[in-house]
């Protein structure tokens, strides 16, 4: 199926942007790609929401969606965006990420701060994360 993408995939990291939509393509539920790149000031806004008991975000400079590794998903059914993660297509999502050698599930994050069920992440992520930290760029949140 043709994945939609609401973001500006040419923002992303190449690989990681073929892989997940590749991934997508071959789901047998329509999925859209609803965020991907995002800048600093983005992230700490969505970061303030999250503290403010919001959706969870990740601290500003500690997010893959930074770096153009991440997007986060939704599943389209009959033109509408859903969320509900009950339904059969998002167990399909999880698999099918946790089989793919390059890719990461959100949904498998540890608690706290507990799962980004719509997060897919590069398995590059760690290895870029490292070379941050290494170089004295990565601020403890």
């Amino acid at each position: 199926m043709p994945v939609r993408w609401d973001v500006e995939r040419g923002l992303l990291d190449a690989d990681f942007a073929a892989d997940v939509d590749t991934l997508l393509a071959h789901s047998p539920y329509a999925w859209a790609v609803v965020q991907g790149f995002r800048s600093e000031e983005t992230q700490n806004a969505l970061y303030q929401k999250y503290r403010a008991g919001g959706p969870l975000a990740a601290p500003p400079g500690h997010s893959a969606h930074e770096h153009g590794l991440a997007v986060d998903v939704c599943e389209v059914v009959d033109g509408h965006d859903l969320w509900d993660t009950s339904r059969p297509a998002w167990r399909w999502l999880w698999q099918a990420v946790a089989a793919h050698p390059r890719l990461h599930s959100g949904h498998e994050f540890p608690t706290p701060p507990g799962p980004d069920d719509d997060h897919i992440q590069s398995t590059t992520w760690g290895a870029v994360r490292a070379r941050l930290v290494a170089a004295g760029q990565w601020n403890a949140a």
